[in-house]
């Protein structure tokens, strides 16, 4: 989701915040090509032979064919042993639909609710999940104001300046938790970033009490939120937030707000449960 301000008034346009690179990561070479080979296998479309994978690579065939073993094996590829070409198997078409199943019935259940949070606010109304320790936003109301936040929906964001991310984290079994706090950069985005590892838990241990979490601008200054977590039995499943431009809102309307958005969030539970 890249946020800034449409309009025509220039003063007023948001610009994406500049980031450095990640630093990076450690890696299992092994795993990463396996999962390389498996995508030239599954875009192969028409089955692969190994002599033309090994040319993709640039490696021995006799190396390449413990990969192919492995993947035959987990069932995520097949070999026709008539033509000898490897296909990917009906296990990875499977495995997707059940992904895209679990997010299409949250946004099936919030529908309804997000578009009556939507008619009372007419702000942007958006639907999230956590998804590989990174923000996604799933359904997103976008507002009809002449000045609004745009959004791209294809972005992902770091959960912890967020309202939508911090809503989602403070209801992660624990381990979960101190996993992903373990890996964090505390990097300050505004100057409302929280860059303590301290003041993040102390945060956290807030939203779980009264319900909510609060963005005051903390990764784009022009941004303020509000969110309610969303749960599936007593497992949470996403978040419900409302975004505030700074220039319309205080950050005391956010305390205001989360009434409302709590309710909405709520509704959204007993849907799914």
């Amino acid at each position: 989701m890249s946020n800034q301000v449409a309009e025509t008034h220039p003063k007023l346009t948001m610009t994406e915040t500049n980031q450095k690179p990640a630093p990076k990561r450690r890696q299992i070479s092994s795993l990463v090509k396996g999962v390389r080979i498996l995508e030239a296998i599954v875009a192969a479309g028409n089955g692969i032979k190994v002599s033309e994978i090994a040319r993709s690579f640039d490696m021995p065939a006799s190396n390449l064919t413990l990969f192919l073993n492995s993947l035959v094996d987990t069932g995520y590829v097949i070999r026709n042993p008539m033509d000898g070409r490897y296909y990917a198997s009906e296990k990875i078409v499977h495995l997707a639909a059940a992904i895209d199943t679990r997010y299409k019935r949250l946004e099936i259940c919030a529908q309804e609710v997000m578009q009556r949070l939507y008619a009372c606010h007419d702000e942007n109304v958006l639907l999230a999940v956590l998804n590989h320790n990174r923000l996604q936003f799933i359904s997103t109301l976008q507002s009809s104001r002449n000045i609004q936040i745009l959004n791209n929906d294809n972005r992902s964001f770091i959960p912890h300046v967020t309202a939508a991310g911090k809503a989602i984290l403070a209801f992660l079994p624990e381990n979960l938790l101190e996993a992903y706090l373990a890996r964090i950069r505390l990097e300050g985005f505004t100057s409302k970033t929280v860059t303590d590892l301290v003041l993040i838990r102390r945060e956290l241990e807030t939203v779980r009490s009264r319900g909510y979490a609060i963005n005051r601008g903390e990764y784009e200054v022009e941004v303020m939120a509000v969110a309610a977590p969303v749960f599936v039995r007593s497992s949470i499943e996403g978040s419900l937030v409302i975004q505030f431009p700074t220039f319309r809102h205080t950050e005391q309307d956010l305390a205001a707000h989360a009434g409302p958005i709590m309710d909405a969030a709520r509704q959204i539970s007993r849907l799914l449960n």
